[in-house]
């Protein structure tokens, strides 16, 4: 689907959101988020989609787009924290599409292949008819 109104006819979606928390034994889990773990740190679902898709959109609008940034029209994979419950809310890391699957395994059903999917339909999009660039 061609967006007109969106940068270079492209716009972002979330796939997913994981909440990656340390578990009892002090490795890294990471779950799909729920309703539950949204509460629990005094967040809301749209507070947190909001604030990822404005990030990716600031990133693709940035000066140094077409030299630095031009990737992330294909997707990203973005770290958010809280700083407290509640928020503020804040960028870790950007991870590239080609690194960003780092936690489908954990964050998606069987077979796995959510993000690979969303990534290889991007692509499309990307090298296709909707691309203005």
């Amino acid at each position: 689907m061609c967006y007109p109104a969106g940068t270079r006819g492209l716009r972002g979606r979330v796939i997913r959101v994981c909440c990656t928390e340390r578990n009892a034994d002090g490795k890294w889990k990471a779950t799909e988020a729920t309703d539950g773990g949204y509460r629990y740190y005094n967040l809301t679902e749209d507070t947190v989609l909001s604030f990822a898709l404005s990030v990716y959109e600031a990133l693709r609008t940035a000066d140094r787009w077409a030299t630095q940034f031009r990737s992330l029209d294909v997707g990203c994979r973005l770290d958010i924290s809280a700083k407290e419950p509640g928020g503020p809310l804040f960028v870790n890391e950007v991870t590239r599409w080609y690194r960003a699957d780092y936690f489908s395994d954990y964050c998606t059903g069987e077979p796995h292949t959510l993000l690979c999917s969303a990534y290889a339909d991007a692509w499309v999009r990307y090298a296709g008819p909707c691309y203005v660039g």
